[in-house]
């Protein structure tokens, strides 16, 4: 977990927000968040151990299942050759090379 850091200095208090939204800064949904990208997250399918109740996928060096989370990414469904994700209400596929 990536934590935004702060310092405290004799006359103010400076925010790094590390690319982050300003959470000082009130949300205003009709205006996009400032350094936000609709790009995809980076995510690498290295392999699918798969069966019919519970399939996984290897991510990331990380060991998912269906409806599991990673970069932000839902797994929506893992199939023999390929993993389905829900992304900012896109969905994409990675397929095994």
């Amino acid at each position: 977990m990536l934590i935004a850091c702060a310092r405290q200095t004799k006359s103010s208090f400076v925010y790094n927000a590390s690319g982050r939204r300003d959470p000082m800064v009130p949300l205003d949904v009709n205006r996009p968040v400032p350094n936000s990208t609709d790009e995809l997250p980076k995510l690498l399918l290295e392999g699918i151990i798969w069966s019919r109740d519970e399939p996984v996928a290897v991510i990331n060096d990380t060991i998912l299942g269906e409806h599991g989370f990673i970069g932000g990414a839902e797994v929506i469904e893992i199939a023999r050759d390929s993993v389905t994700f829900a992304y900012r209400s896109r969905q994409f596929v990675l397929s095994l090379e």
